[in-house]
């Protein structure tokens, strides 16, 4: 499994889904995970963030830091 990682900007988030606009252009719907969860890590629109892309079109992007 690689990980291919980006860094992007939040423009939205409803129900625990982020949008996330990385620095190409494209978006990204994103579900926070590990210590940004469990930390309560707020995410607020116009926080940058590192994510990590999916595998395949049917998973959701990993949100692993802001």
């Amino acid at each position: 499994m690689t990980d291919l990682l980006e860094q992007g900007r939040v423009i939205r988030g409803l129900g625990g889904a982020f949008t996330v606009r990385t620095e190409s252009g494209e978006l990204y719907t994103c579900r926070a995970k590990g210590t940004l969860k469990r930390n309560d890590g707020r995410l607020l629109v116009g926080d940058v963030v590192s994510l990590r892309l999916p595998e395949n079109e049917k998973e959701f992007t990993t949100l692993l830091n802001s």
